[in-house]
């Protein structure tokens, strides 16, 4: 048990996610968050920090982002980006 205990290696990682733009830390309303070792920030934040906006459909629960002529939409629960 004791040699078991030993080779395992035991990582902590800090849940504080900062995230900075231009030199400036990004304030968020929800915090960022890691899961399944994948960092995952509020859409809406980074969108209008790169000048962009949002918007939200609530009957396809759909969230669009668009910057220019670009733009990109967002389903829940759907594996799918369209742009």
């Amino acid at each position: 048990m004791v040699i078991i205990l030993a080779l395992c290696s035991f990582v902590y990682a800090d849940e504080d996610i900062a995230v900075y733009y231009d030199g400036e830390k990004i304030e968020f309303d929800a915090p960022p968050v890691t899961v399944n070792d994948r960092v995952l920030v509020p859409m809406r934040k980074i969108f209008e920090t790169f000048g962009g906006r949002v918007s939200w459909d609530a009957t396809t629960n759909t969230a669009y982002a668009f910057s220019g002529e670009a733009y990109v939409a967002i389903t829940i629960d759907s594996e799918i980006i369209r742009t």
